[in-house]
């Protein structure tokens, strides 16, 4: 056992039990929360918008601000993007996240400086619990690395190259013969998928077991 996997140990435990003791009060600090973040957010202009100055609890925030998607949100985040303050939350973000649109398209995420201590943490104490329920700290020894999801990663290693595989199989398969293809099992799912590009094209696509 190398020295960042020995220290690692005793934080994890410590770190495990702080959670699980925190769970026994959940539903109160997350009122604790909201509330806190009521303040800040009703000055914003979504805040006005929806009256988050009359919010004092949960009900009464899900009456006020109920469940939406993203394009419910564009003419907000159009605005910040132009360099609008205080849209949906105090000031401006410190930058955009930019998700790889697997729904409904590419979009930013605003991520403000109060929220960047959340979401290290929150994957730190990912590790650290899963260090103290298996006991394996041995991969802090070596270097971690986050990835998230890419638009362009995506375009280039599935969408574009199950377009080339397509194309290449429709060439094929205008020749004289047999021909056996194999493909990772990737490429044969969704609708960029090689099997939804051929059967767009009018092939007839057969799943044999």
């Amino acid at each position: 056992m190398k020295f960042k996997s020995f220290l690692a140990k005793p934080f994890a435990s410590y770190t495990y039990a702080k959670i699980r003791k925190g769970m026994g009060t959940a539903l109160q600090d997350q009122d604790s929360i909201l509330k806190d973040l009521l303040k800040v957010g009703k000055s914003t202009e979504f805040g006005r918008e929806h009256g988050l100055d009359k919010v004092n609890s949960y009900e009464e925030f899900k009456k006020a601000v109920p469940i939406r998607d993203y394009e419910s949100f564009k003419p907000y985040i159009q605005k910040i993007k132009e360099g609008k303050h205080n849209i949906l939350w105090k000031g401006m973000p410190i930058y955009f996240a930019k998700t790889s649109g697997t729904t409904s398209g590419v979009k930013y995420i605003p991520i403000s400086k109060e929220s960047i201590p959340n979401h290290i943490n929150t994957a730190r104490n990912a590790l650290l619990c899963y260090m103290a329920e298996t006991g394996n700290t041995d991969f802090a020894d070596g270097k971690m690395i986050f990835l998230s999801g890419s638009p362009e990663l995506r375009e280039a290693l599935l969408k574009r190259r199950n377009l080339n595989w397509a194309r290449w199989i429709q060439r094929r398969m205008a020749a004289p013969g047999s021909v056996f293809v194999a493909v990772g099992a990737g490429h044969l799912a969704g609708p960029d998928s090689v099997v939804s590009m051929l059967q767009r094209d009018g092939y007839r696509v057969r799943r044999i077991q």
